[in-house]
């Protein structure tokens, strides 16, 4: 690997160590008095120990792609006398031994579209729900990927109906709000229906989120379990809080690049349109940039890729293959662009590199650069340039980060 790959692999690894929940939950988790609360960015959550003599319980429910880094960071902020008493956590990938205590429930569901596991932990959810009783203590903790990995169809609707919905959604390019919007019509669970069957049986809720969404919309994050759905009702009083978002690896980004002396141009969050817009924009960018101090260009999002092809690939590794193409023969820069989760697309890269030579190293591979784009198939000739950004699942999700490195001379 490059200096400059592996410079920017080290940010990446900042980025999503800054919104890493097993870190972040116990920073911000404090006692006062006889409560547990969290708070971050001017939202609070309090939770009462629940009064066990009476029979009530401190019970959890994770759902999402790090449901499970959420859960044992949870267990690491809360002390004595807030003991879990039941747990239920449906994620993407199996926990490691040990991550989680023995008698918790762990389901994997299906992502990113629904499928039987997805459907199976909706049942599992539900029954969940449904044996709380009253003074039962409720955290519920979200992260993305929560809605394809749990799904509770509305009476008259399908899986094979929701998943019809969601994948003509995601290949015309709908952004996450839009599909959530969706999903919350079509659930028993979502857009605070899981809230809302918790709370009629006397037993209260509260959320934590790590938010991978625009505007860290609490009714969006997850399809809004816990929240009422703006669209179809009255507003409510929601005990929740953020946890983590982009914001924060962003600015992780740009503190450990004016660390290393680097000159930091940030874009912030402004990755939210079409991805062949926002990589050509990037490439202009990148060849416009000065020589004469190495300069860090940052930004972040969750850009939209429409489908049109029957190739293998994700939006990180679409926007790197498009900035390839638009920088080649380009010395000196390098670009990275990959999903916090550790996974783009249905695929294992995170994401993937792009320099000015990556375009040549796919040709002399005979593949053919634009005509992999057209077929949405970035993912093998990325591999074929050995570009491929590959870290396992990270344990957060925060959307996607876009780092560039531009040398000094």
């Amino acid at each position: 690997m490059t200096a400059a790959r592996s410079l920017l692999a080290a940010l990446f690894g900042e980025a999503v160590a800054a919104v890493d929940p097993r870190r972040v939950l116990p920073r911000h988790a404090r006692l006062e008095g006889a409560a547990w609360v969290f708070e971050r960015a001017g939202r609070r959550v309090v939770l009462m120990p629940p009064a066990r003599g009476e029979g009530a319980r401190l019970r959890v429910i994770g759902i999402g792609k790090a449901a499970d880094a959420m859960a044992a960071g949870l267990l690491a902020a809360l002390p004595a006398g807030f003991e879990v008493d039941e747990a239920l956590i449906v994620c993407s990938v199996p926990p490691a031994p040990g991550v989680l205590p023995a008698h918790w429930q762990v389901i994997v569901g299906d992502h990113p579209l629904p499928g039987e596991r997805s459907l199976a932990a909706g049942r599992a959810v539900s029954a969940f729900a449904d044996a709380a009783r009253a003074g039962d203590r409720h955290l519920v903790l979200l992260t993305g990927g929560a809605s394809a990995l749990c799904v509770a169809p509305i009476p008259g609707v399908t899986l094979a109906d929701k998943v019809a919905a969601t994948r003509a959604l995601m290949h015309a390019g709908a952004p996450i709000a839009e599909l959530n919007a969706l999903r919350r019509r079509l659930s028993t669970l979502k857009g605070g229906r899981l809230a809302a069957r918790i709370e009629a049986r006397g037993a209260t809720v509260a959320t934590l989120a790590v938010s991978d969404v625009q505007g860290d919309d609490l009714s969006v994050i997850g399809s809004g379990p816990t929240v009422p759905d703006p669209a179809a009702a009255a507003t409510a009083r929601v005990e929740a809080a953020v946890v983590a978002t982009l914001d924060d690896a962003l600015a992780a980004v740009v503190a450990a690049g004016e660390r290393r002396g680097l000159r930091v141009v940030s874009l912030g969050r402004s990755l939210y349109g079409e991805v062949a817009g926002h990589a050509a924009e990037l490439a202009a960018r990148l060849r416009a940039v000065p020589r004469g101090a190495p300069t860090l260009v940052v930004a972040g999002g969750e850009p939209v890729l429409r489908v049109q092809g029957d190739g293998v690939g994700g939006r990180a590794q679409d926007l790197a293959l498009r900035v390839a193409c638009g920088i080649a023969g380009l010395e000196g820069v390098t670009l990275l662009a990959a999903g916090t989760d550790g996974v783009d697309g249905p695929t294992a890269a995170a994401g993937a590199f792009a320099d000015g030579g990556t375009r040549a190293r796919i040709v002399a591979a005979g593949l053919d650069p634009e005509r992999a784009l057209e077929r949405n198939d970035s993912h093998p000739a990325l591999a074929a340039a050995g570009d491929l950004f590959v870290t396992g699942p990270t344990g957060t999700n925060v959307a996607d980060i876009v780092g560039a490195l531009v040398d000094g001379r």
